[in-house]
């Protein structure tokens, strides 16, 4: 307990420093995780009006896990309760169940549909709600993060995707992404 928490410390809170201790790999040739997600979207704090009762359960790290775990959200008293999408929101460091600690993993609900998602069932908390979109009208005018995208893989061109969002978010090598926590 104490390598994550350090003596007489129950909370960590869910800012990265605390994974990055392991998973940044300075000077042991591990996978720089945390750099990388440094440098994505989902690190930035979020914005004034994303604070909003809307917007929190997915923007502010501590009410989208409190969502993905069912529980009510009590902001934090022991950090700065604005932090964007940490690692704490999508892997729960004290639960085993699925694989890389995911919060969500299998099947995800999309609209009235079911489907097979694998790793990417997390992505679909946030990024799967709302009602069918056209993708290509959402990528012109650059609304993507914010339509429900899940639609895209249950009944669009990415329907057959391994892992879903993950399959191409956070692989690299094909060509078309960075991989890994950019989520790029």
């Amino acid at each position: 307990c104490e390598h994550c928490h350090a003596p007489a410390k129950f909370w960590t809170g869910y800012g990265a420093e605390v994974c990055a201790r392991c998973h940044d790999g300075a000077g042991t040739g591990a996978p720089r995780i945390v750099e990388a997600w440094r440098q994505s979207a989902m690190s930035r704090r979020p914005l004034p009006e994303q604070s909003e009762a809307d917007c929190a359960p997915c923007h502010v790290a501590y009410a989208a896990a409190a969502r993905l775990d069912g529980r009510e959200a009590r902001a934090p008293t022991e950090e700065d309760p604005m932090s964007g999408v940490t690692c704490g929101v999508c892997h729960d460091a004290h639960d085993a169940r699925h694989p890389r600690q995911l919060r969500r993993h299998g099947v995800a609900k999309v609209g009235a549909r079911t489907i097979a998602s694998g790793a990417g069932a997390v992505c679909f908390e946030c990024h799967g709600q709302g009602e069918p979109w056209d993708w290509r009208e959402a990528a012109r005018e650059g609304r993507a993060p914010h339509a429900p995208q899940g639609w895209m893989i249950a009944a669009g061109p990415h329907a057959n995707v391994e892992d879903a969002c993950v399959g191409c978010h956070m692989r690299g090598g094909n060509g078309m992404t960075v991989g890994g926590h950019s989520f790029a």
